[in-house]
């Protein structure tokens, strides 16, 4: 198997990061995942003007005014979609619907062009795409943005707690549904489970703050849970977090965040997690754990797993677990790539903060 085939397996492309000790190997490792990263971006871009132009523009002969209408996206934005920029999940759906996709369709787009996650029936926006797919044949992203507009207006948390449903029984029930009106029964029969969907992740990320059970493998708290009794905010200002990080925060305690990847990433970057807590919490959150062929990624799998070998996460002699230390550690990896415009993006969200003597 050649060095360049290697690249082409997510496995072997983690090992080789768990196992670098050498920068230089590192930037062997980044400068060929970013190579492969523009031939798939390239790809995503052919994939998406066929899509926009030649599908929607040209065939079904929307004028870009229209188009951007019936997507209830900006005309500028689409125009930002024609040059190559990925549009979000949400602008991703519905640039399916529009152009009459079905299921599959709309996950692999979602998954191999867009990177993220498949529709997941028990989030609200993803269970009303499910259902229009299913029940309507014509004008489905206004039928979309409908149904959704006004479900959101109009439901109101009168549930009991939340009883736990599979998720695979659940979106066999929203299969099942065959008319709006059963739509608006089922959702506020259950709303309870959508508004909990991150329920898991919550707890976990709450752990983390304060210190529970749930967080015992956290370098944050250390061994002896060093952190569990501070607020959460103090840490935040002394690493200068940014504005919207510390959103999430108070959002978390308010069980209202709906996390982002690259959010979840920062957290666990500026709290003191191992890669195993960042994994957890992507996983909770319904998304794929770190993937090692992507730049930013990657480099968060090597900071990670060579800061667990340089002892950054382990107590001192006294007994204490720097704050700082993954942090500075990963602002001065992460500063050596900024040439990459995934990296330089991710500086919004990380400032080096100098230790007291």
């Amino acid at each position: 198997m050649s060095n360049e085939n290697n690249y082409e397996y997510t496995e072997i492309v983690s090992s080789m990061l768990e196992s670098c000790d050498d920068l230089m190997n590192l930037d062997e490792i980044i400068s060929n995942l970013y190579e492969q990263k523009s031939r798939w971006e390239k790809k995503s871009k052919e994939v998406f003007d066929d899509l926009l132009k030649g599908q929607l523009l040209k065939k079904a002969k929307y004028s870009k005014t229209s188009l951007a209408a019936v997507i209830g996206c900006s005309r500028p934005t689409l125009d930002s979609w024609l040059k190559g920029i990925i549009p979000s999940r949400e602008n991703m759906i519905r640039i399916g619907l529009v152009a009459g996709y079905d299921l599959n369709q709309i996950n692999e787009l979602l998954t191999k062009y867009g990177f993220y996650q498949e529709l997941y029936p028990k989030i609200l926006s993803d269970c009303v795409c499910l259902f229009v797919i299913n029940t309507y044949n014509e004008k489905r992203c206004e039928q979309y943005r409908r149904i959704l507009g006004e479900l959101e207006k109009s439901i109101t948390d009168n549930s009991p707690e939340e009883v736990e449903i599979d998720t695979e029984y659940f979106g066999a029930m929203v299969s099942d549904i065959e008319a709006e009106v059963e739509l608006v029964k089922f959702i506020s029969e259950n709303i309870g489970t959508f508004k909990n969907t991150y329920h898991r992740l919550y707890a976990y990320v709450h752990a983390l703050f304060y210190g529970a059970e749930d967080s015992e493998k956290s370098g944050l708290f250390g061994i002896d849970g060093m952190y569990a009794n501070s607020p959460i905010y103090g840490i935040a200002d002394e690493q200068k977090w940014s504005a919207s990080l510390k959103r999430a925060v108070s959002e978390i305690q308010n069980r209202k965040w709906i996390p982002t990847r690259e959010k979840i990433i920062s957290l666990g970057i500026h709290l003191n997690m191992y890669r195993v807590d960042i994994d957890e919490m992507l996983r909770r959150a319904h998304m794929k754990e770190l993937y090692a062929k992507n730049v930013f990624e990657a480099l968060i799998i090597f900071i990670t797993e060579s800061a667990d070998l340089e002892g950054l996460y382990d107590p001192d002699e006294d007994g204490e677990v720097s704050q700082y230390a993954l942090l500075n550690y990963a602002y001065d990896i992460l500063n050596k790539y900024r040439k990459y415009p995934e990296i330089e993006r991710f500086f919004n969200e990380i400032t080096r903060v100098d230790e007291e003597e």
